[in-house]
């Protein structure tokens, strides 16, 4: 924290500098980035597609006279490479043969690449696609499961446990989940709005709300701490914990849109929110079932760079900040 000012309207502004940075990060001739994530161990994930097949990976397609839908695999497979970049270096993985659309990335503890597509289409006999695949370093498919439609964000924790959040299609059904009118009802994977599956994709916990809290519509916001994890969503975007012993607590805020938090102990940065407000940053304190907002915070860059372009995700006491391809880190302050 490095300064503070008075802002009319609201108490004050925090000036947070980067922890670090800028990292310069690479991108391979030819290729792409369509997916950016962090691991639990605070690493960045970059996701490469070639040029000629990117737009597949992460366009859309159309049921002639009446609606669009994305799709939930390219057309066809490709090779891609996963960039994994810590503050000393960076190394690169090729996996072949991969049909993964709107990809989410994450390592597991042993190294392995867990490729998860965003959409996940169930057939009328009740088969359905397996959307999650675990691929070995030397980019061979090893194992794939279902982890349902809709999946807003995947993050692996320290026990290899995939924690995963659902917009409003993964809870609600769609691409047959839910049901078809000749098959009956069933309940979509994602119903809850956040599932916890162990490595192999069996399913562990289920989220229930805090008592006095509306089930999730749509997660907005997703992290993985070493002390549990922490959700927003909407409607009312409560700023939600689930401990190690899966004990739910929430908090009340004025929060609208959210899309990414930091927290350390009862501090927590949260970032986004609508329109004009996509790219604003509030401090917090959680305090007894309330999150009081404490100040605005402005993220300073020290080389000019700008948040206008920037992808920020929000994993454990950090907000990383990827822009001009550059990496940066900013902390939840210590006290305030």
């Amino acid at each position: 924290m490095d300064q503070r000012t008075k802002n009319e309207g609201f108490e004050e502004t925090v000036e947070l500098m980067p922890i670090h940075g800028p990292i310069p990060l690479l991108i391979p001739d030819g290729y792409q980035c369509v997916s950016t994530s962090i691991d639990f161990q605070g690493n960045l994930i970059q996701f490469f597609v070639p040029f000629i097949v990117a737009a597949d990976v992460s366009g859309t397609w159309e049921q002639p006279g009446w609606a669009i839908f994305p799709n939930t695999r390219a057309e066809k497979n490709y090779n891609a490479i996963v960039q994994i970049t810590s503050e000393t270096n960076a190394v690169r993985f090729e996996l072949r043969s991969v049909d993964a659309a709107f990809p989410k990335v994450q390592i597991l503890s042993d190294g392995k690449i867990l490729v998860v597509s965003s959409r996940c289409h169930r057939r009328k006999d009740g088969t359905h696609e397996n959307n999650a695949k675990i691929f070995i370093q030397d980019g061979s498919l090893e194992t794939e499961f279902c982890l349902g439609d809709g999946i807003e964000d995947i993050q692996v924790d320290s026990s290899d446990r995939l924690w995963v959040g659902y917009f409003d299609e993964g809870i609600f059904g769609n691409f047959g989940w839910g049901g078809y009118a000749d098959t009956g009802y069933t309940e979509p994977i994602g119903s809850s709005g956040l599932e916890c599956f162990d490595k192999n994709g069996e399913g562990v916990w289920s989220f229930s709300p805090a008592d006095g809290f509306d089930s999730p519509a749509s997660v907005y916001a997703l992290n993985a701490c070493r002390d549990g994890v922490w959700v927003v969503y909407y409607t009312d975007f409560p700023i939600v914990k689930i401990d190690q012993q899966n004990r739910v607590t929430a908090w009340n805020t004025n929060l609208s849109g959210t899309s990414q938090i930091a927290v350390s102990g009862e501090l927590l940065l949260a970032y986004g929110g609508y329109a004009e407000k996509s790219k604003e940053c509030l401090l917090l304190h959680l305090g007894d079932g309330n999150a009081q907002r404490l100040a605005n915070v402005k993220l300073d860059f020290p080389d000019g760079s700008k948040l206008k372009d920037s992808n920020v995700i929000g994993r454990g006491e950090y907000l990383h900040v990827i822009s001009d391809n550059a990496w940066y880190k900013f902390k939840v302050p210590s006290s305030f």
